[in-house]
């Protein structure tokens, strides 16, 4: 079975009404989480696209609006949206009328990461945009790669926006990154709960904390519609081991 404990990754904490990917929703049978393909998982590995996905998870939000809230080349954003487009993890919103009269496109979240196993460590880190075979598909002009400056502190490594060389995101740290900037930016009051802990466990135990974690989380999930007027909160659950 391909999965992996403590190693998944709800890139959006998405509320898995999927309507376009899968048919459990169709069908009345309870959703149920499955592999990701490699194509899914290489558009998940990267923390730009995980912070559009939670943004795009809130409300609907056109590429301007996003590349404006991540402070970033719309140019550069519009390449991320595109891989998270074509992985089905974004879908077109209907058009609405902006603010200026003028007609806008926004995007909004599948809610398919929810429901996504995920090996992060099968997959090699990702390489700039711009390093992409021509003619497949690259990144717009200004796109670039590399790990995202608002994710990463004091590690000496060059940001996405920097030369070609930059530094490989690794897809292991990207639900970390993406967190840490998500708190940053909402302040260290929007903090509601926090347990940091250290346990001995056998790959047995693991996997039953994995199932009875997800157990609860689903039924949040799966429920999430009927809180919609109660503030959205993010959160993130990771187990590793303790260097020796």
């Amino acid at each position: 079975m391909d999965r992996t404990p403590f190693r998944r990754y709800r890139g959006a904490m998405d509320d898995g009404h999927d309507k376009d990917h899968g048919s459990e929703e169709t069908s009345g049978s309870p959703r149920r989480r499955r592999p990701a393909t490699m194509r899914e998982a290489k558009a998940l590995a990267h923390p730009l696209r995980a912070r559009i996905l939670r943004l795009c998870h809130q409300r609907d939000l056109t590429n301007k609006q996003l590349a404006d809230r991540l402070e970033r080349d719309p140019g550069t954003v519009l390449y991320h949206v595109r891989r998270l487009l074509a992985a089905g993890f974004l879908e077109q919103a209907p058009v609405r009328t902006g603010e200026t009269g003028a007609l806008e496109k926004p995007y909004r979240s599948t809610g398919l990461s929810w429901w996504l196993d995920n090996s992060f460590g099968l997959l090699s880190p990702e390489p700039a945009p711009d390093a992409e075979p021509a003619g497949a598909g690259g990144p717009p002009p200004g796109a670039t790669g590399g790990i995202d400056p608002a994710t990463t502190t004091g590690t000496g490594t060059d940001a996405p926006d920097g030369p070609p060389d930059a530094t490989p995101v690794d897809p292991t740290l990207v639900p970390l990154e993406a967190f840490a900037a998500e708190l940053r930016e909402a302040g260290p009051r929007s903090l509601r709960g926090f347990t940091r802990f250290a346990l001995h466990l056998s790959p047995e135990d693991i996997a039953e904390l994995d199932r009875r974690i997800l157990a609860v989380l689903d039924e949040y999930v799966e429920t999430d519609d009927q809180r919609r007027e109660h503030p959205l909160h993010g959160g993130i659950i990771a187990l590793h081991r303790l260097a020796e």
